[in-house]
């Protein structure tokens, strides 16, 4: 016992080195899965409709950031089942319109837009937002892989479409509904929700 002391105090320098070395490789190699950029596409319900001659998905979403940096979407693609590939709108439009009040002299409505990209998502968060498809009128299905531009690179991943869709009367009213919890209950805790590496 006396002779493993002794060993011990006579490296020590080189004991301490050692451990110092290995601390900062475990903190470097957290950092790095933890800071690698995880982006998860929620659908939370979509429809279609028809604008300009055109069909239109629109989907309402939820973007979360997995990741300890902040990330900025600069374009989301989507392919139909016949592998044409066609980009989210960039710029806002009006996707649901729904009447909230009545009176005898002034009508109320709320209005929901998609998103004006880039869509910026702060680290550890989410984003709840709108976005439209515009394909051609004989495009019936989509591909369930998409590919998102970053600032931080392109991330391919996955979105959930079956059982997803409704007609668009209901789309008005849940999404109306939906966007006002969502704002009310956003929080970095969404990193919790989906964590995966």
């Amino acid at each position: 016992m006396n002779e493993a002391i002794k060993w011990i105090l006579h490296h020590w320098d080189p004991i301490l080195t050692v451990l110092a070395f290995s601390l900062s490789l475990i903190t470097f190699t957290i950092n790095v899965i933890s800071s690698r950029r995880k982006i998860k596409i929620n659908i939370n319900n979509y429809t279609i409709i028809h604008k300009d001659n055109k069909k239109v998905f629109v989907f309402n979403i939820d973007a979360m950031n997995c990741s300890k940096l902040s990330i900025s979407l600069n374009e989301i693609r989507i392919n139909d089942t016949e592998n044409n590939t066609y980009i989210v709108r960039k710029h806002p439009s009006l996707v649901t319109t729904k009447k909230i009040s009545n009176s005898k002299s002034v009508e109320h409505y709320q209005e929901n837009h998609s998103v004006k990209f880039p869509i910026n998502i702060a680290s550890l968060s989410s984003e709840q937002c709108f976005i439209e498809l515009y394909v051609p009128n004989e495009v019936n299905e989509l591909d369930d892989k998409i590919v998102i531009s970053t600032n931080r690179g392109v991330i391919k991943t996955k979105i959930e479409l079956e059982n997803k869709f409704i007609d668009s009367k209901e789309f008005t009213n849940i999404s109306a509904e939906y966007f006002d919890y969502i704002r009310i209950w956003r929080t970095p805790l969404a990193f919790f929700y989906n964590w995966k590496l």
